[in-house]
């Protein structure tokens, strides 16, 4: 008995011990789903001095406190790394950060990771489209649309080779001033653009769709208000192979279509509406064949579901006609 007595504090240190093993190991299973990993120290005060140097009157960023960044609203962190890999700042449905202020503090580059960037729905009062985005080499998604950006489209942002969805849609007064559009060629991974309300030089759209024609994989294609005044005529070697959205509407095109765009064999919605189509054309040659030629031209588009002509003249003309060819078993929607 008195052996046991002494063995008997030893046995419940060896107890306790065991059980605080398994604790421990039945805890490393669980995600620490309450704690998330905290982020870049560098990069957790690059968002603090970019809420320093904007407005938020709704107090969106109030999450924006302690070390735990990456459960702040609209932070997205890679969960193995800690490093911050999104932003979403934007409007997503109801959901508007309504963020206001002038220039975006560039320390915002220590997000070497950065690969989705939204800001979109703001209003940051005319201030220029910030040129340092072209340094985040990963950035895939940039939606800077309806945030009241001014100023020309940086050509820096041909240093974006990884992004596939480009949106500077209905800003304040942002224009292209590269007539060449060079920089728009080397988005070599782009497959959304959306351009609408973004002005463009009277004397550009030709090697504008030319640079366009360059991109490999893209497939929405939205230049809507972009004060357009005409489209190319021809485009050698044509390569929108996966083109299935191109939206051409409101602007100032005036003359005929171009035979290309009854080419884009995997289109699906063609907008052409709002235009003066065909207004440099004879009365002779519209009274008669330049409907048919047109009607002729979109029903070689198999696949196309949805056609837009309403406002313009064209449609006028083609309200009489009934399609021919392969679009009549794909055409759900038309408009004239």
């Amino acid at each position: 008995m008195p052996v046991l007595l002494y063995l008997l504090p030893l046995l419940l240190l060896l107890l306790v011990f065991g059980l605080a093993v398994i604790c421990s190991d039945a805890a490393a299973l669980v995600p620490n789903v309450e704690h998330p990993t905290n982020c870049i120290e560098s990069e957790r005060m690059a968002l603090l001095d970019f809420k320093k140097n904007i407005i938020d009157p709704y107090n969106n960023l109030s999450s924006w406190v302690g070390h735990a960044c990456c459960s702040w609203d609209g932070v997205q962190c890679d969960n193995t790394t800690g490093n911050i890999v999104g932003l979403a700042l934007g409007q997503h449905g109801s959901v508007i950060f309504h963020l206001q202020g002038g220039e975006i503090s560039p320390t915002l580059l220590s997000l070497q990771h950065l690969n989705y960037l939204d800001l979109s729905g703001n209003d940051f009062r005319g201030t220029n489209v910030p040129s340092f985005i072209s340094h985040f080499k990963d950035l895939k998604y940039l939606n800077l649309a309806r945030a009241g950006f001014g100023g020309p489209v940086p050509s820096s942002f041909g240093n974006l080779s990884s992004l596939q969805t480009l949106d500077l849609s209905y800003n304040d007064g942002v224009y292209v001033d590269d007539a060449a559009h060079q920089w728009l060629s080397h988005l070599t991974s782009l497959q959304h653009l959306v351009f609408s309300g973004v002005t463009f030089s009277s004397h550009s759209s030709n090697s504008l769709f030319l640079a366009l024609n360059k991109l490999p994989s893209i497939n929405e294609i939205r230049l809507s208000e972009c004060q357009l005044q005409s489209i190319p005529p021809s485009i050698p070697h044509l390569n929108f192979s996966s083109l299935l959205v191109l939206d051409l509407s409101f602007n100032s095109i005036n003359f005929s279509v171009s035979p290309w765009v009854f080419n884009l064999k995997s289109l699906e919605y063609l907008d052409l509406s709002n235009n003066i189509f065909g207004s440099s054309i004879s009365a002779d040659y519209l009274s008669s064949n330049f409907s048919t030629d047109i009607a002729k031209g979109v029903g070689n588009l198999c696949n196309l579901k949805t056609l837009d002509l309403s406002d313009s003249n064209m449609g006028m003309r083609l309200a009489e006609l009934n399609f021919t060819g392969c679009i009549k078993d794909s055409l759900q929607l038309i408009c004239i």
